[in-house]
C-alpha cells in the first residue's frame, strides 16, 4: 500500500476516533441528564406515596428508596427484594433479587452506596 493510502486511512481512522469520543461524551451527558430526570420522577412518587404503605404503584427505584428509609439500615439487595415483594411491589421478572441488584449498582453513588459487606444504604 502507497504512503498516501496509509496516511489517509490514518486520518479516516483519527477522525472516526475523534467522533467516537464526542458521542461518547454525549452519550455520558445523556445518561447523567436522564438519572437525573429518574430521580426527581422517583422524589415525586416517594412524596405521594409517603403516608401510604402501598408499593404497588411506585416504580422500582422509588420503592427501593423508600423501604430501605423506612429500614433506616444498611440491606443486602436480595434482602430489599424480599421487602418490596412483601410490601405488594408488582414484577414480572423471573429474578427479581438480580434485576433490584442491578438497579443498586447502576444507581451505586448517586442514589444508593454499598459497603464492604455487600449492604446497600441510601445516599
Amino acid at each position: 500500500m502507497s504512503n498516501s493510502n496509509q496516511d489517509n486511512l490514518a486520518l479516516a481512522l483519527a477522525s472516526l476516533e475523534q467522533e467516537k469520543e464526542k458521542l461518547s461524551s454525549q452519550l455520558r451527558t445523556i445518561q447523567a441528564q436522564l438519572d437525573r430526570v429518574l430521580g426527581a420522577i422517583a422524589q415525586l412518587s416517594l412524596t405521594d406515596m409517603e403516608s401510604s404503605g402501598d408499593y404497588s404503584s411506585l416504580t422500582l427505584r422509588a420503592a427501593i428508596h423508600k423501604y430501605m428509609k423506612e429500614k433506616g439500615k444498611g440491606l443486602r439487595a436480595s434482602e430489599i427484594a424480599h421487602g418490596l415483594k412483601e410490601r405488594g411491589f408488582k414484577s414480572s421478572a423471573e429474578k427479581f433479587p438480580n434485576m433490584v441488584g442491578v438497579t443498586l449498582r447502576r444507581l451505586d453513588g448517586t442514589d444508593f452506596k454499598q459497603d464492604s459487606e455487600k449492604r446497600w444504604t441510601l445516599i
